[in-house]
């Protein structure tokens, strides 16, 4: 699948094909603002958190989340905001290198470029229907980009998914934190427990595998998983 850019700083030129990577801030922009944790800017023992090339804007805090292992997440759109603020003429350009929409899997490559067109960083993502149902190609490139704009700077010391140590994708809610709609990048890790759903519910992730029933919905007649 032919490269798709997407520049940073125009908003697309007419005609053009619309990239998959546009929508990103379709996916998680609805996602709402909650109290900034406290001390996001340091360790324990009073380690800085922030680089000394990047600083995050104080206006993004507030989006920051926790996930497994005690560490700050910042989601996707959000890098992609700081990256738009900080570089309005670099660009990002994403490629499907594996699989696709027929497959059934897909891993997407994301390149972070200057205006001169150096390559700053990449990323890669695969994704797969069985995980992601609901757009395992979309979900691929906007992990993609997540990782090649933590490379490049933006929201590094806020990616856990570029430690060595294994990190669940899912951040945690807070203690005393209400459940968020889950969405395509930061799909909040809940307890069976404390689903808010009854016997004979689907309680996700996605689609129920014997009868199709959305997260959150009773499962049909004779479904094996009811």
């Amino acid at each position: 699948m032919a490269s798709k850019l997407m520049d940073a700083q125009a908003n697309g030129a007419p005609g053009s094909h619309r990239p998959l990577g546009s929508r990103l801030t379709e996916l998680e922009t609805h996602l709402p603002a909650r109290p900034a944790p406290d001390a996001p800017d340091a360790l324990e023992g009073g380690a800085p958190l922030e680089s000394s090339r990047r600083r995050m804007p104080e206006k993004l805090r507030k989006y920051l989340l926790r996930v497994q292992g005690g560490k700050y997440y910042l989601p996707a759109a959000y890098r992609l905001v700081w990256f738009r603020d900080e570089c309005p003429d670099w660009g990002i350009s994403t490629e499907v290198i594996e699989g696709g929409q027929e497959t059934g899997f897909a891993t997407v490559k994301a390149t972070v470029h200057n205006p001169e067109g150096r390559v700053i960083a990449t990323g890669h993502k695969t994704e797969t229907r069985q995980d992601f149902p609901a757009g395992w190609v979309e979900k691929a490139e906007t992990g993609a980009i997540a990782r090649a704009l933590a490379v490049a700077g933006f929201g590094t010391q806020f990616s856990p998914e570029l430690d060595e140590e294994v990190f669940a994708d899912s951040p945690q809610r807070l203690a005393g934190e209400a459940r968020r709609p889950s969405n395509g990048v930061a799909r909040l890790a809940v307890r069976e427990a404390e689903r808010p759903y009854g016997p004979g519910v689907w309680t996700g992730p996605g689609q129920c595998p014997g009868c199709r029933a959305p997260e959150g919905k009773p499962h049909a007649r004779q479904c094996r998983e009811a």
